[in-house]
């Protein structure tokens, strides 16, 4: 299966006069968004109004053996970013108005930048997914009962900000939580800014509460958004979407096709390989997500996950590193942290839990049926 690595190693020798802008340099452009590349470069760089990447690879080739591998900066993204320094292609891209802003206080995780083409016009404005602060996290889950969750509040600021001050031609995305902001902050706009923005990608990204999708900001905007999914969804199926999604075809299963590096490529046509449609299980998530959602209150859900993750905070974990299976001793006591839960707190928790396994159990097959009443059946017993 071809990715991302081998569409640059394919163009990156061939000048955007030569082959026009892609899908997939989109998609790319989305891709480096995750890396923390900027926060390790020098205050000099730091304090420029815009990075070349050209200017960074040198300074990548002497720092190179000593980039740690975390959950933003994967082998995978540091191989595609080298890629893109050694090619022709990419190397007057720049990247400015880099924002990242974890905030445990106001429980928000934010990140943005744009990346520019010069002799193209062209800018496309990126918000990163959910990185692996647990901050982060809970407010995702935020999402199915708040109306505004506060990334996305930073989402329609930062928008309105930048986008004065880019040219014509202004592409926004975003990958998991990303798409989520990317809409929200366009939905958000004037409609004099609204006109300036082509499209808005949504790359395996969760819907909206429905009020959203039926406001007439979110209508002003509707039509320009390109909303692309792995076969095997989880997170694109969370929550509300009225766009027919493009479906992509992904190696790995479940949350393994989430990110965008397992994503199959065409060569010839310069685009992903889809298939027809979401894959048997996350057609089945999709439908039980909805149930659960609506099964249980906005306040049902707020103190669900309020409950689950001040727990785990409170226990000393605050990124998903420290779930790190080379830790198998340290596991035990996020277990203990169930346990610790008074009556009232448990009855939260396997009401939720019941309301998920049950639906969707509804649609599964009999030998799926069996697993679940076991797993349902160890977890009310704890």
């Amino acid at each position: 299966m071809k990715n991302l690595l081998d569409y640059v190693a394919t163009i990156g020798q061939t000048s955007f006069s030569e082959k026009a802008l892609t899908s997939l340099d989109f998609a790319l452009f989305n891709e480096l968004g995750y890396l923390s590349i900027i926060e390790h470069l020098s205050k000099e760089l730091k304090q420029k109004e815009f990075v070349v990447i050209n200017d960074l690879a040198l300074l990548f080739q002497q720092s190179k053996k000593d980039i740690p591998f975390t959950f933003l900066d994967t082998k995978e993204r540091i191989g595609l970013f080298e890629s893109v320094l050694n090619s022709k292609r990419y190397k007057n891209v720049t990247i400015s108005h880099y924002v990242n802003d974890v905030n445990t206080e106001f429980e928000r995780q934010f990140a943005a930048m744009v990346f520019s083409i010069p002799e193209e016009n062209f800018h496309q404005l990126v918000f990163r997914g959910t990185d692996d602060s647990l901050i982060g996290w809970k407010e995702d889950f935020k999402l199915t009962y708040m109306r505004e969750i506060p990334a996305q509040r930073a989402a329609s600021i930062y928008l309105k900000e930048i986008l004065p001050s880019l040219s014509e031609q202004v592409l926004v995305s975003g990958h998991s939580k990303g798409g989520n902001l990317a809409v929200y902050a366009a939905a958000h706009l004037p409609k004099k800014l609204q006109d300036r923005i082509t499209l808005i990608y949504m790359y395996d990204a969760p819907g909206f509460r429905p009020s959203f999708l039926q406001s007439e900001s979110y209508l002003a905007i509707r039509s320009k958004i390109v909303a692309i999914k792995p076969f095997e969804s989880v997170v694109g199926v969370m929550l509300e979407s009225d766009r027919k999604p493009i479906i992509v075809a992904s190696k790995d299963r479940g949350m393994g096709q989430h990110p965008m590096l397992n994503w199959a490529i065409d060569l010839e046509k310069n685009d992903f390989e889809t298939v027809t449609q979401l894959s048997p299980m996350s057609r089945k998530l999709e439908k039980t997500f909805a149930i659960w959602n609506k099964s249980l209150s906005h306040y049902e859900l707020k103190n669900l996950f309020d409950l689950l993750f001040d727990q785990l905070i409170a226990s000393g974990v605050t990124s998903l590193n420290d779930f790190s299976a080379k830790k198998p001793l340290e596991m035990a006591k996020y277990f203990e942290v169930y346990r610790r839960l008074s009556p009232k707190q448990k009855r939260v928790f396997a009401k939720a839990f019941n309301l998920f396994i049950q639906a969707y159990r509804s649609s599964t097959v009999k030998s799926e049926k069996t697993n679940l009443s076991s797993i349902l059946a160890k977890f009310n017993q704890l």
